[in-house]
């Protein structure tokens, strides 16, 4: 930084060398602060630094190439921190899939400490890093801020560099895609009034298990009972008393390497519901993470009106139904190599 006779200051920024060919610096932020990010991401480029920038910020219907490209391709994940940023599914999704990656995370604060700290899984993330502060960015500062950035940047990709980095799994972006898709879609419709909605977890009630082959026994009595007109017990003569039983224990009675579960009930007694329960909360890392991916299929859509008949001796692969159904774009010859590949090798549900 000089001064010059009118007393300006002129700030130099120097550039940023450190990065490869085909790599970029990645902007992760909510679109509520779109204005100074987009000044920023001009800055970095007119300094010749390569920058990811998603011009939609957190609204957007599909995460797929903030995941594919915007993170599997970053030098460095700079995030631009508010309450706003906390409590965005997108955001979430692109800073986790990042420190899965062991992409270096630069925190931006744009805001002060003592109005907001991040908290939840964005302080997990962040907890020993160093942030830069870029709040109360005006047209007078905005340079000395990206001065700090870009040093901040600097000195996260010399230190990966320098670092022994633990042995990284392949790209997972399809199964954060589906994570994604499981979150977004969490709210149950009101039959009544489908305008209105709800959290999936105040519809889902405790299940409780019957032993299927002594309940079929005790159904085909019951039957012969009604032909003969003749009165069986209660409910509990009949069915037993009901066992509850915790969901993430639903698979514990199963001693065949291959584990199966089928639950039962009469039409509308929350069947798909508890389907939809089970995969948001494996999504959210509260249940059943020793699965890599749990693919939910309605078999309503299994139609033909879906899926055309195809010629004699062909049928569909497992991998083409869950490419149709779990996600919204067709996907590439290269992601549907990485699809079969992932399902192969990862434990799935």
């Amino acid at each position: 930084m000089r001064s010059e006779p009118t007393g300006l200051s002129i700030v130099h920024l120097e550039e940023c060398a450190r990065i490869p060919q085909g790599k970029h610096v990645m902007l992760s932020y909510t679109s509520i602060n779109q204005d100074i990010v987009s000044k920023i991401t001009d800055i970095l480029k007119g300094e010749n630094i390569p920058v990811w920038f998603d011009s939609n910020g957190d609204i957007k219907t599909d995460i797929y190439e903030s995941l594919a490209n915007g993170v599997e391709n970053a030098v460095a994940v700079c995030c631009f921190l508010t309450l706003d940023y906390e409590q965005s599914l997108s955001c979430q999704s692109e800073l986790q899939y990042a420190q899965k990656r062991q992409k270096p995370i630069i925190p931006c604060m744009l805001t002060t400490a003592t109005a907001w700290k991040p908290s939840d899984w964005l302080e997990q993330i962040t907890r020993g890093l160093v942030f830069v502060d870029v709040h109360n960015v005006s047209e007078s500062n905005i340079d000395y801020k990206v001065i700090d950035l870009i040093n901040g940047i600097e000195e996260q990709i010399t230190a990966t560099s320098h670092r022994r980095i633990q042995p990284i799994e392949e790209p997972s972006y399809l199964f954060e895609l589906i994570k994604w898709h499981y979150k977004q879609n969490s709210r149950i419709e009101r039959l009544i009034n489908p305008a209105e909605s709800f959290l999936i977890e105040e519809s889902y009630i405790n299940l409780a298990i019957v032993d299927s082959k002594e309940q079929q026994g005790k159904e085909k009595k019951l039957r012969d009972a009604n032909q003969q007109e003749t009165i069986m017990g209660t409910f509990e003569d009949i069915y037993g008393v009901k066992t509850p039983i915790n969901v993430k224990d639903i698979f514990n009675t199963c001693k065949e390497a291959e584990r199966k579960v089928l639950v039962c009930g009469r039409a509308g007694i929350g069947k798909t519901t508890f389907c939809r329960y089970v995969s948001h909360q494996w999504a959210k890392v509260a249940l059943w993470p020793e699965y890599n991916l749990v693919v939910l299929i309605s078999l309503r859509s299994l139609t033909e009106n879906r899926y055309s008949p195809l010629p004699s001796g062909k049928s569909y692969s497992l991998v083409d139904i869950v490419a149709k159904e779990c996600f919204s774009h067709d996907l590439s010859e290269k992601d549907k190599t990485l699809l079969i590949e992932q399902l192969n090798k990862r434990t799935v549900l």
